[in-house]
């Protein structure tokens, strides 16, 4: 199995779908699995094969293509809508399929349910926290300082049998504007190329293999696989009841290797794996005292057939490090395309602006800045020299303006970062009528880049618009 064809990302079908009737069911008072957390919400199925949320009938089950879409279970985000709470335990039947069970967990971590438990019966153990990670959507400000491990273990079913392959993924570390704890990204989530020899500096080996990732002729480096003396790290289970041995294999094997400065495992798994395998594996991380991993869907299903020879130990840190700063080559190529991608769109939508424009006619205006004030960062007349430098684009929202007889002003706060780029833009003042033109200054505003300061500063400027 290749890592490259693992897809850390809970995807989901989108279509139109139905909900559940809303009743509450009778005789819904079985107790919760032993384990489960005090004011953790449930949401089971029952022997009528009916989804309930907290007693409440939600829709049939298993879950057909009609009910996927919206946060992940249509029906089921209605009915945490209202939940409060971070806690939330899910008593499924063990044959559940990881594909059903998905979208249950998504509908939840969207409703703030991130903190999740899972049980595969009503008598048995419920395992968590699985900590859903949250959405990660604003990356500005962000430092990169490095990449690190975590462990992947790959889960894959066939007719019946389950195995385990355990691969090494990587993630980028960031620092935040202004100190705080490291934050993990994945290499879609990088929000920009690096320095490799910025990075890297304490170690030119590892600059090295940075930069060897950011050339694309460059050969992909092997994967890297993680497994005991022993082989593998839970045996090959050729029926359901099998996979009862894994919690204590694998909770021996894991206190045997040394994960200390990885990140969060994942537990990758396909469609076709069983909830049942899901929990085990949960179950083993628990009793090593390990962080419990993240739960995540793979693509597609893998061309594997027959279990691969399981790795014998774990990688080297010099591999480790090696690989790592590969990668993150890798990644920051892959961040430097996107941005290519997203100044050409850029430049089409203006051009496609500019077309628009030049095919109206503009009646007379006259339009100026009319005040520029900044603390910390760049020096005034710095500030006021971009601005200026900008003009052209500025110059399209009051021409916008005039065409519609707009006259008035508008005063932008704008927050840069260190770098230059701006974090954010509010209108603070906009006399009445110039709500577009204001709109539109704040857009092209977040456009302009400022020279690299090394600190964060505040530019407030107004700008007057008269129509004549």
């Amino acid at each position: 199995m290749r890592l490259a064809s693992l897809t850390l990302g809970l995807t989901l079908a989108g279509c139109s779908g139905g909900e559940g009737s809303g009743e509450v069911a009778e005789g819904d008072t079985r107790p919760l699995p032993e384990g489960t957390p005090e004011g953790a919400f449930p949401v089971r199925v029952d022997d009528s094969g009916r989804l309930l949320a907290d007693g409440t009938n939600v829709s049939a089950w298993p879950p057909t293509q009609a009910d996927l879409g919206g946060n992940g279970h249509r029906a089921l985000d209605l009915a945490l809508a209202d939940v409060t709470g971070d806690t939330v335990v899910f008593v499924l039947p063990g044959p559940t399929t990881f594909q059903d069970a998905e979208p249950l967990l998504r509908s939840a971590a969207s409703a703030g349910l991130r903190s999740q438990w899972l049980s595969t019966s009503a008598a048995g153990p419920a395992v968590g926290p699985v900590e859903q990670p949250a959405l990660l959507t604003d990356t500005a400000g962000l430092r990169v300082v490095g990449a690190r491990p975590h462990l992947v273990l790959a889960v894959t079913q066939r007719g019946g049998a389950h195995w385990v392959e355990g691969l090494v993924a990587f993630e980028a570390l960031a620092l935040p504007e202004g100190g705080g704890e490291p934050v993990a990204l994945k290499a879609s989530e990088l929000p920009s190329a690096v320095d490799c020899a910025v990075v890297f500096a304490a170690d030119p080996a590892l600059a090295a293999a940075c930069q060897d990732g950011l050339d694309p002729d460059s050969p992909d480096l092997p994967d890297l696989t993680v497994g005991t003396s022993a082989g593998c790290l839970v045996p090959l289970a050729d029926a359901e009841g099998e996979l009862q041995a894994w919690p204590e294999a694998l909770a021996a094997n894991l206190q045997q290797l040394d994960l200390s400065g990885w990140g969060t495992p994942v537990a990758a798994l396909e469609p076709g794996v069983s909830l049942t395998a899901a929990s085990q594996l949960l179950a083993g991380f628990q009793a090593a005292g390990s962080t419990l991993p993240v739960l995540a869907g793979t693509q597609g299903l893998q061309s594997d057939e027959a279990p691969p020879p399981c790795a014998t130990g774990a990688p080297t840190a010099q591999e480790l490090a090696h690989t790592g700063a590969h990668w993150l080559g890798r990644a920051s190529r892959e961040a430097a395309a996107r941005e290519r991608a997203a100044r050409a769109r850029e430049a089409r939508i203006a051009m496609a602006e500019a077309s628009r424009e030049e095919a109206l006619e503009v009646p007379p205006y006259e339009a100026e800045i009319t005040e520029v004030e900044i603390t910390g960062g760049p020096s005034r007349g710095t500030a006021r020299t971009v601005l200026d430098a900008a003009w052209d684009s500025l110059d399209a929202c009051f021409r916008n303006g005039a065409r519609v007889g707009a006259s008035g002003t508008v005063r932008l706060d704008v927050d840069i970062h260190p770098d230059g780029r701006v974090k954010k833009v509010r209108v603070v003042e906009a006399t009445p009528g110039m709500e577009a033109t204001s709109a539109c200054l704040r857009g092209r505003t977040r456009r302009v880049r400022f020279p690299d300061s090394g600190e964060a500063s505040l530019l407030s400027y107004e700008v007057r618009l008269l129509s004549l």
